[in-house]
């Protein structure tokens, strides 16, 4: 057989450098060579039974099948959500003119709600290939700023991400209960939206004052984070077709927009974004700039340093899968 003569061929390369080094008579005693080959036969022969077992095994559950799953994450690695002079997520209350309180607020936009839908083809019963794409709902994060002279601010930070998962499977291989680990990268398109309501006592221009409410949204957008997930889950075999799982899942994911940009920005219920010029509507990040005492083009995006977002979780899933 192939696999006897694959199995045997080193152990006859072995025995001839040990005899030459007078090494065989000392390991084997007074065995001569073709008793040694014989027994060597013999557990060559079992290497071979064994492997063409495994082979067999291993195809039981070769195929394709697709799963589904819902989940909730948990966000890790929380950042301060600063965005260059234009929002500052913070808790702040101004008891008097010189008095006040101010807490800074970390925010991860990688919590919230998730579904997720995969195509795999599992090589044989212990391994697999996986594509999935996931749908993240990010959480909300609100802060609020407030004062003795009635002036307030509040702000909401938000995040939707879709992330496509490229995944190896390895699976324990067992037949009714089926325990499993994935390890992959995540690519991703996302969008964070900031938005707040303001409250500001301006001038009337009569000697007097009047409340301005402002109302703005500005979208982050563009550039593609990059990172890594793993998870630990275990299948429950319904039928030949349908298994129920249950997974822990861990996701290491930054994103640092590119591009951003007012959607709103009312003013006492009137929208001023046909009045606004570039500069003052649209942001493009960068990783360092000078600051002169030029003033910037109206005609050009105002410039902020990127900041990193954090999107890494620990989240749990639930989902059905189904073996073509």
């Amino acid at each position: 057989m192939f696999y006897n003569r694959l199995l045997i061929q080193p152990f006859r390369l072995l025995i001839c450098k040990l005899k030459f080094f007078g090494v065989v008579t000392s390991l084997f005693g007074n065995l001569n060579k073709t008793k040694i080959m014989k027994k060597l036969k013999k557990i060559s022969t079992l290497l071979t039974l064994f492997l063409l077992i495994f082979q067999a095994n291993a195809q039981v559950e070769k195929g394709f099948y697709m799963s589904a799953n819902l989940g909730y994450n948990k966000g890790t690695g929380n950042v301060n959500a600063t965005v260059g002079n234009v929002f500052e997520l913070l808790n702040s209350t101004r008891t008097g003119y010189y008095d006040s309180t101010v807490e800074y607020v970390k925010t991860n936009l990688g919590q919230g709600l998730n579904t997720q839908l995969n195509v795999g083809y599992m090589l044989n019963k212990n391994m697999g290939l996986e594509l999935g794409m996931n749908y993240l709902f990010g959480g909300k994060t609100n802060t609020t700023l407030t004062s003795y002279t009635t002036e307030y601010t509040n702000s909401e930070i938000s995040a939707k991400m879709i992330q496509i998962k490229p995944t190896i499977v390895f699976k324990a291989g067992f037949d009714k209960i089926n325990p499993y680990a994935k390890v992959g990268m995540i690519m991703g398109s996302g969008k964070i939206t900031i938005s707040d309501n303001s409250k500001q006592i301006v001038s009337s221009g009569e000697g007097g004052t009047k409340d301005l409410i402002i109302n703005r949204t500005l979208t982050l957008k563009e550039g593609i984070p990059i990172g890594f997930h793993g998870s630990l889950g275990t299948l429950y075999k319904i039928n030949d077709k349908i298994s129920l799982f249950g997974e822990i899942n861990l996701t290491s994911l930054t994103y640092t927009p590119e591009k951003g940009s007012y959607t709103q920005y009312d003013e006492n219920g009137v929208s001023k974004l046909p009045a606004m010029s570039v500069h003052d509507k649209e942001k493009v990040f960068v990783d360092s700039f000078a600051y002169t005492n030029a003033s910037s083009p109206a005609n050009e995006p105002e410039k902020i340093v990127k900041m990193p977002f954090s999107f890494s979780s620990v989240g749990l899933n639930i989902g059905l899968q189904y073996q073509f």
